[in-house]
């Protein structure tokens, strides 16, 4: 019974732990830390274990063999661009001599519509100037006294 309260107990402050947000202040941890920074030592830095040189000078002369290998083989061997020929198309029919004298009336109509609508946009450009003008003037004779002043006594 006393392994299962341990238990219950051990999990309770696990899962306490865990839902922390931050965690829980160590006096030992922060003297520790307090004594490093007092005494300025910088730390150490991390060395390659001695057994994994051999890997490492294997695994660099491996990449640059390969490397030497494909730039040799760029050079003696460069890929040949194929020229295709062009696929002839055996459904194309020569153009009509109607159709570019349908085309030259569709554009000589375009170009009518589109001066008629210039001629419109110019007839109205300052169609409604006057209303405007008149606002203004009457919006500037509000705004003068036109009254003589009344006298206070």
């Amino acid at each position: 019974m006393s392994e299962r309260s341990e238990t219950d107990r051990l999990a309770g402050h696990a899962i306490g732990d865990a839902e922390r947000l931050t965690p829980a202040f160590s006096e030992a941890l922060h003297a520790r830390v307090m004594r490093a920074v007092r005494s300025g030592e910088r730390a150490e830095p991390l060395r390659i274990h001695p057994m994994r040189w051999p890997i490492v000078r294997a695994a660099a002369a491996v990449v640059i063999v390969a490397g030497a290998l494909w730039a040799m083989r760029l050079i003696y061997h460069p890929t040949v661009q194929v020229v295709r020929p062009t696929p002839t198309n055996p459904l194309r029919q020569p153009v009509p001599p109607q159709a570019f004298a349908l085309l030259d009336s569709a554009g000589a109509q375009l170009q009518a519509r589109a001066a008629q609508w210039q001629d419109t946009i110019a007839e109205n450009q300052w169609a409604g100037l006057d209303h405007d003008v008149k606002r203004a003037t009457r919006f500037l004779l509000d705004q003068l006294p036109l009254q003589p002043p009344i006298k206070q006594k």
